[in-house]
């Protein structure tokens, strides 16, 4: 009977640390994954500066090397957010919603070239407690101010995956009394 009894012992003993291993890992879990969440949005957000700071230095070069001048940047990979091309502000954007704030929200920062700015989310005109906006953004309004002009074989913004870019620059065109590079982008 004694046997019997040790057995049953054993059975009840082994469903208790099985019950209580499952217990402490879905604890371990629940604490880790935001923070694992949180580690991979800052990741993002770094690779993706490092894109736009990428596709800035190309920019550049191509203007500096006069009309005709084209350059390849291949992948540009976008694994969260969104980047969306801005032809009527010659502007290059990135956005991603995200629950940590990043940085101080409402400041807008620069990098390089690369503006980096984080806003509550705000939906049907309140904000979203607990939720953020983090954007970047590459701006040739002035200083250059380049015109950017659709390629009408590209995909249209906005872009996330994997893709390849090119810039041509075109040429350059007169705006408000002076002479303005135009370059051509298209997304494939």
């Amino acid at each position: 009977m004694k046997s019997l009894n040790k057995k049953g012992d054993i059975w009840v003993s082994t469903v208790i640390y099985i019950a209580i291993s499952i217990i402490v890992i879905a604890i371990v879990l629940l604490a880790a994954l935001p923070l694992i969440q949180k580690l991979k949005d800052r990741n993002v957000t770094m690779q993706t500066k490092n894109i736009l700071t990428q596709i800035d230095k190309n920019i550049r070069e191509v203007i500096s090397s006069g009309p005709g001048a084209k350059r390849v940047i291949s992948p540009v990979i976008i694994d969260a957010g969104l980047l969306e091309i801005d032809f009527t502000n010659s502007a290059i954007n990135w956005t991603m919603k995200t629950k940590d704030a990043l940085a101080e929200p409402g400041l807008t920062r620069q990098e390089g070239n690369v503006f980096i700015v984080v806003n509550e989310r705000r939906a049907g005109g309140s904000v979203v407690e607990g939720e953020f906006e983090i954007s970047q953004y590459l701006s040739y309004e002035s200083n250059p101010k380049i015109i950017f002009i659709p390629n009408s074989n590209s995909l249209r913004s906005p872009f996330t995956g994997r893709f390849t870019m090119s810039i041509r620059y075109m040429g350059t065109v007169q705006d408000a009394g002076q002479q303005v590079p135009q370059l051509e982008i298209n997304m494939q």
